[in-house]
């Protein structure tokens, strides 16, 4: 496992940003990565943010293959204000290509956060409600709304999941690398 520390001066004030974070491969083909960030300041408590990733590409494979339901890649981020969990999990289509089934949970913590969180998901929400009304009446802003970003980068991740046979290679090549580099050290 590599440990990592990021030291960078934040214009205006001599407290370093400290980023530090960890990436594992075991092999079962599971990647995880943390990382904590720190930005310098007063309020240190809302300037700190942790993260977590977790990557079963032997679970996700099985997950096509048998269509369990346990979703093998997930995503954790904590900050004083929020709370995010996300996943995603694969199923099989009948003409061999994978639905990607994705789930984002955002709560926000505490008093402040709570109405905060939802007054963003609401302008969100009320953004594509608005974008849906302007398509039906054959109105257009001209400008990209969030629904056509939205699909830009669903299109997007269609060219990258095109390439997710390579993920167990990619990984065994990290792991290797990884290796190597603690021998060297």
């Amino acid at each position: 496992m590599r440990t990592g520390v990021c030291h960078a001066r934040r214009v205006g004030t001599g407290e370093p940003a400290v980023t530090s974070g960890t990436v594992a491969h075991d092999a079962a083909g599971v990647l995880t990565a943390t990382t904590r960030i720190r930005l310098p300041g007063r309020f240190p408590r809302w300037r700190t943010a942790g993260a977590s990733l977790t990557v079963d590409t032997g679970a996700w494979y099985a997950a096509l293959a048998t269509g369990t339901t346990d979703p093998p890649v997930r995503l954790t981020a904590s900050h004083t204000l929020v709370d995010v969990t996300a996943w995603l999990s694969p199923a099989p289509r009948a003409d061999g290509r994978w639905d990607v089934t994705a789930v984002l949970d955002v709560r926000g913590r505490g008093l402040i956060a709570r109405p905060l969180v939802a007054m963003l998901v609401w302008a969100i929400r009320a953004s594509f409600r608005r974008e849906q009304r302007h398509a039906r009446r054959g109105e257009g802003t001209g400008a990209a709304g969030p629904r056509e970003r939205w699909e830009r980068a669903v299109r997007s991740w269609d060219r990258v999941a095109h390439q997710a046979w390579r993920i167990p290679e990619f990984l065994h090549e990290v792991a290797k690398s990884m290796a190597e580099a603690q021998l060297r050290d």
